[in-house]
């Protein structure tokens, strides 16, 4: 199996995700159709209520040697701080872009792997419709 293959009984669960992915800003205002008190949606608002979580960083290195070489950090911020503030709010703007493309992603992968086992069993077909073909050989 591949890097974008997943296994068969994964396909039910990320079908049932893209379908929550491109109806998650649809659901989210249905339920604010009931007086909230309060309500929110969007990345690091509050572990609390996290329908995913990651870690993400940022990285660049460079060495010069082989092997073990010892290797430097290219790009460094004075205020990192502010510029993962400043991610985190353009993640926020590009949400629905960001969900859509994900969605997108996962669709293609579950086509690809069922497009795949789809081949692999018309091949076996083929072969047991040709084995069935085949006379008997008698001992």
């Amino acid at each position: 199996m591949n890097s974008t293959q997943m296994p068969t009984k994964d396909f039910d669960a990320l079908r049932r995700t893209v379908r929550q992915l491109r109806e998650m800003n649809q659901r989210y205002l249905e339920a604010l159709r009931t007086p909230a008190y309060k309500h929110g949606m969007g990345f690091n608002k509050d572990p609390r209520f996290s329908a995913f979580s990651l870690e993400v960083s940022f990285d660049s290195w460079g060495g010069y040697g082989y092997e073990d070489s010892v290797c430097a950090t290219l790009i460094q911020f004075a205020a990192p701080d502010e510029v993962t503030s400043a991610f985190v709010r353009y993640l926020d703007r590009h949400r629905d872009e960001i969900f859509a493309e994900i969605a997108d992603d996962l669709a293609t992968i579950v086509r690809a792997d069922l497009g795949a086992q789809l081949a692999e069993a018309k091949a076996r077909i083929a072969e047991l419709e040709a084995l069935s073909n085949e006379p008997m050989t008698k001992k």
